[in-house]
């Protein structure tokens, strides 16, 4: 193995350990970005993932690249049944206490759409990657630890900071114009 992606495989590793899972993702993902079939950085995304749905697309790339990792196939089936929890749950209308919390729907009126919003009507992420990415951003604002939900939709791997950063500006480029317009 590649001695650089050696070592921040070391070091994705030690902050996994430590808990730190998005910093732990953070390298695992660099890694991907040098060595896209790299079989740990596939299997740490896929265990550190909040998102059970982006875990199956890791475990499933990875059996692609190795059909018998008993460990990938172990995983993938325990990520399939949290799809399938995930599933039962939003069929059972159990997320209406998460939906009024964050306030997902019913956001017309505004002069800008939420970023999760725009990025879904895009079709650049799907809405349980949204509804994953808010959860892992109030789980973060109640440890102390806040973070921007554009920075966790990028450390999720759900879009790059290219795409943030375009929506950014278009943001502040709509809102200067709905001002202007309301305010002149």
């Amino acid at each position: 193995m590649d001695p650089a992606i050696l070592t921040i495989l070391k070091k994705g590793v030690e902050e996994a350990n430590l808990g730190h899972k998005i910093q732990a993702r953070a390298y695992f993902f660099e890694i991907l970005t040098m060595d896209p079939n790299n079989e740990y950085a596939l299997l740490w995304q896929a265990y550190l993932s909040d998102d059970p749905y982006k875990a199956v697309e890791f475990l499933e790339r990875l059996l692609r690249l190795q059909p018998r990792h008993k460990t990938a196939r172990a995983y993938l089936k325990q990520a399939h049944q949290r799809c399938e929890e995930f599933e039962r749950r939003r069929k059972n209308n159990n997320f209406s206490d998460f939906f009024q919390t964050y306030n997902v729907s019913g956001r017309q009126g505004l002069p800008v759409p939420y970023l999760g919003d725009y990025l879904v009507n895009q079709g650049l992420i799907t809405s349980q990657q949204l509804e994953m990415a808010l959860k892992l951003h109030a789980n973060l604002k109640e440890r102390g630890h806040p973070k921007p939900i554009g920075r966790v939709l990028v450390e999720l791997g759900y879009i790059n900071n290219e795409q943030l950063n375009r929506w950014l500006q278009q943001q502040n480029d709509d809102l200067e114009t709905f001002y202007l317009r309301n305010l002149a």
